[in-house]
């Protein structure tokens, strides 16, 4: 993960979450013939989901928040959690690999 970084207080109703591709194209028991990826935004103050999206690929590295017009306003006060994950699948469509990130935090005023 890139940003917001963690702990960090946000005041954009709207922020860019950036962060480090998995872009795999192979793996050590397999080749990765296709990839997905996806981010996760966690109203942890209220304790449900605040956004969700994925992605057809693996290498798509920034997402402004709200961009596909299905998140939940951010609210004053609230604290978040946020990570994206990879998956990758063989060319029989099996996943035989996972990017997992680590979950990071920002308050939102």
């Amino acid at each position: 993960l890139v940003g917001p970084p963690n702990g960090s207080v946000v005041t954009d109703l709207n922020p860019v979450f950036t962060w480090n591709a998995v872009g795999v194209s192979s793996y050590p028991y397999d080749s990765i013939y296709y990839g997905e990826s996806d981010l996760w935004v966690w109203d942890d103050t209220a304790g449900e989901g605040a956004w969700y999206t994925w992605f057809d690929n693996m290498t798509t590295s920034t997402a402004i928040y709200n961009q596909d017009g299905y998140a939940s306003p951010l609210i004053s006060g609230h604290s978040y959690i946020w990570d994206s994950w990879g998956y990758g699948y063989n060319g029989n469509g099996n996943l035989i690999a996972i990017s997992e990130s680590e979950d990071w935090y920002f308050n939102y005023f």
